[in-house]
């Protein structure tokens, strides 16, 4: 597919197989409008794209360079990193770079049994805390502000400026707002929705 934008309305391309009778049903479900036979052709939302959007299919006109048809499957572990890998390449290709690394720091007794760790990375000078756990027989001892101290001071050594992550506990969700971490975003489930009331907070703090 090939995006075009300005401010009133997105076209896109089709450069593919298109079977427009089921598309059309697709579209008209997605959007929750009318039924096929009265969809105005423009319920874009089945592709991510507001209602309201417009489409029109190049690809029998011969502007497009290509007229596979493509199927959607489950991907597999390679796939799922290959997706990752090039989306990371495009990614670096169109914007300044700062170190983007990933790293690890785990806490062990001495008899190699694990305690806690944290799993981090770094990206346009900003620190992610991807996952923190302490065993819950040794929490309450300090364990977890050492490992994201850790953290946040090998981020500060790779020149990062700011830290973040996200928690849908709001036990931990005090724990990091005593770090120094304050909310600038949240999500959350509505009465009905599965599950309900669930809550997801955003924090961030300057290293």
């Amino acid at each position: 597919m090939i995006f075009t934008h300005n401010t009133t309305y997105v076209r896109f391309y089709l450069n593919a197989y298109i079977d427009w009778e089921n598309y059309d049903i697709a579209f008209a479900a997605a959007a929750n409008t009318a039924p096929y036979e009265e969809q105005p052709r423009d319920a874009c939302s089945w592709f991510g794209l507001p209602l309201g959007s417009r489409y029109e299919d190049r690809s029998a006109t011969g502007e497009t360079p290509m007229s596979a048809k493509f199927e959607i499957v489950t991907g597999d572990s390679s796939d799922a990193g290959s997706i990752k890998d090039n989306l990371l390449l495009s990614l670096q290709s169109k914007n300044p770079q700062a170190t983007n690394t990933s790293f690890c720091y785990s806490a062990k007794h001495k008899n190699g049994e694990l305690a806690g760790g944290v799993n981090a990375s770094t990206a346009y000078g900003w620190l992610l805390i991807n996952s923190i756990w302490v065993s819950e027989n040794v929490r309450g001892c300090g364990l977890g502000r050492k490992l994201i101290e850790h953290a946040e001071e090998k981020a500060r050594r790779l020149g990062c400026h700011a830290a973040w992550l996200d928690t849908s506990d709001s036990d931990a969700r005090n724990f990091y707002e005593h770090l120094g971490y304050s909310v600038f975003a949240k999500i959350k489930n509505d009465a009905g929705h599965v599950p309900p009331q669930h809550c997801r907070w955003f924090l961030k703090r300057a290293l």
